[in-house]
């Protein structure tokens, strides 16, 4: 695990870590302890793959144009 990732995102409080490393990207699905350690300490933060990254951020933006 490359834990310098998650340790920059948390230190800069980022919302997102893109990637399209599997071994992030499991870590929002998976039953393994270390995955379940990373979603109950890291609750806010999200691994996402670019494309669901992108989806998301114009899902915002289209729900700010409407306010």
């Amino acid at each position: 695990m490359n834990w310098y990732y998650i340790n920059l995102a948390v230190e800069v409080e980022a919302d997102y870590i893109v990637s399209r490393d599997k071994d992030l990207l499991d870590l929002m699905n998976d039953y393994t302890d270390e995955a379940k350690e990373f979603r109950q300490r890291f609750r806010p933060l999200k691994v996402i793959e670019p494309l669901e990254f992108l989806k998301e951020m114009r899902k915002l933006e289209s729900e700010n144009e409407k306010d």
